[in-house]
């Protein structure tokens, strides 16, 4: 497992460091490279999630077609959480850039993101009962701690190339 999350590691820190220097860059031209690069870094850790899942998960013929499908659902929930997420990140490095981060705004974006973190838990809980009558609990979580490292890692990233609140 310690070589996949290095794999990952990698990657995120070639794409995601990114994200401060664009905030100096012009406007739109910025936000549509910046998008860009998380577009293609998010496609990029779907498939080393699966590479890592089932390095780690060690599911029986049986047991994987319906994990896949509970999987594909749960994942299918977390990427549109993840876009509002983006939304955030976007408006942030819009403000941040223009220099135009008031009380106010900062407030709203705070409210935002705390929202996405609720809506992400949301999301886990509602899920854990569907992935445990496809699998034994154990295994579910083992598959909630993998997950759970994996957005460690991106979260990781991500914070190393947003700037903080000045």
């Amino acid at each position: 497992m310690k070589r996949y999350m290095l794999a990952l590691a990698v990657l995120f820190t070639g794409t995601m460091t990114g994200i401060s220097a664009h905030a100096a860059e012009d406007g739109l031209k910025a936000n549509n490279v910046f998008k860009q690069e998380i577009t293609l870094t998010r496609a990029a850790l779907e498939t080393q999630r699966k590479a890592v899942i089932v390095q780690n998960i060690q599911l029986s013929a049986e047991e994987s077609s319906a994990f896949w499908s509970v999987y594909n659902d749960y994942r299918a929930e977390m990427q549109k959480i993840g876009d509002k997420r983006v939304a955030v990140i976007t408006d942030y490095a819009d403000a941040y850039r223009n220099n135009a981060l008031s009380d106010k705004a900062a407030e709203k974006l705070l409210n935002r993101y705390l929202n996405v973190l609720q809506d992400q838990i949301k999301v886990k809980k509602k899920f854990v009962s569907k992935f445990k009558k496809v699998m034994p609990a154990k295994r579910v979580a083992r598959f909630y701690q993998v997950d759970n490292r994996l957005d460690l890692l991106l979260n990781m990233q991500i914070a190393k190339g947003v700037p903080l609140v000045e």
